[in-house]
């Protein structure tokens, strides 16, 4: 039964500098122990360029227990997991518990290096930074993570897309994935993102390029067509949606240029959706075999119940759990009902 503005920053500075900021109190002005904050480089190999992302962990906190975010096909791991609104922070909040928690970027997005594709109009290149590409580079961040934290084996948590890149690398290093958190993991026949209907004869290449240009209203009109009210602050916060797309749109230093202001979004992660709607997913399923739990808002059009059971059903996981958090859409980890999933999670990370 099923069961919340970032300021703008040239591309790579907080990944330069490595330095270590150390947060008084958390969650907003509640009480609660120090946090550290470190932001974090990872070269790629043979002069490829660097990934870029951060570690937050209590001042207190020994080597242990680490959780390692996977970011969407769309809004960079900052913004996603680290919104800078008081008691939005999925990362402060398990960091609080004593968790070392590490977010990064795919090459592309956030302050990971562009690939030159993004420089060059759309259509001239296949989709950006597909699965085949994201899970190598995840490979480099949690061997690193693992030194850091000495802790061999780690909790990973995906989102949306990026659950496919999330799956294909637990299925290729099952040493390093002590349990797996599918948040509205893309599976199933719903097309995501609008694409067109589904036809098996048409490759995405045909009709999707290297990446996409996403605006403040793409961004809202996605949103708000998933809140099944009218008054969308029922269900999200005003300072929330604010905060999201300034941090999203603060990611692409070209932003500004555009008007209206735009992220050059690649669509990697969007055609390896598309090819898992049909049925082709860029991962070994059978091969995933760590604990796992999918949990989705209950008024996600992208995702649903019966496919992420499926989604649980095609791993060669012998533990798994489904969660469904009502009030909820694609983005239910920054909306009103945001603790009743971190709660979810909290239960199901705790169980090892």
């Amino acid at each position: 039964m099923p069961l919340s503005i970032r300021p703008g920053k040239p591309r790579f500075a907080a990944a330069i500098a490595c330095g270590l900021a150390v947060l008084a109190g958390c969650g907003g002005g509640r009480s609660g122990p120090q946090l550290v904050d470190e932001a974090i480089s990872w070269p790629l190999p043979d002069g490829g360029g660097q990934l870029a992302g951060a570690e937050k962990r209590r001042a207190d906190a020994a080597r242990g227990a680490a959780v390692l975010f996977f970011m969407g096909a769309t809004t960079p791991s900052s913004v996603a997991f680290d919104l800078p609104v008081p008691g939005y922070s999925w990362m402060e909040h398990l960091a609080q518990q004593g968790y070392r928690v590490f977010r990064w970027d795919p090459t592309g997005f956030g302050d990971s290096s562009d690939p030159p594709e993004l420089d060059q109009p759309p259509n001239r290149n296949h989709p950006s930074t597909r699965t085949v590409v994201v899970e190598p580079e995840a490979e480099i961040v949690a061997d690193d993570v693992a030194q850091r934290s000495g802790d061999d084996a780690l909790h990973v948590i995906c989102w949306s897309a990026g659950c496919a890149p999330a799956l294909a690398f637990a299925a290729t290093r099952p040493e390093r994935v002590e349990s797996l958190v599918l948040y509205a993991a893309t599976f199933g026949t719903l097309s995501p993102l609008g694409l067109p209907p589904v036809d098996p004869d048409t490759a995405i290449t045909n009709f999707v390029g290297a990446y996409r240009l996403t605006s403040r209203d793409d961004v809202a009109k996605r949103w708000d067509e998933m809140i099944p009210v009218d008054d969308k602050t029922v269900y999200r916060e005003a300072a929330v949606f604010d905060e999201w797309v300034n941090g999203f749109l603060a990611s692409d230093a070209t932003s500004a240029e555009r008007d209206p202001a735009s992220v050059r979004v690649p669509n990697g992660m969007l055609a390896d959706s598309y090819d898992l709607i049909l049925g082709h997913p860029p991962y070994h399923a059978a091969g995933v075999t760590a604990r796992a739990l999918a949990v989705r808002g209950a008024d996600d059009p992208e995702t649903s119940a019966r496919g992420s059971q499926q989604l649980l059903d095609s791993l060669g996981s012998t533990s798994t759990r489904y969660v469904e958090i009502a009030a909820g859409t694609h983005y239910v980890e920054v909306e009103r009902t945001h603790l009743e999933l971190w709660d979810a999670v909290d239960g199901f990370l705790a169980a090892d």
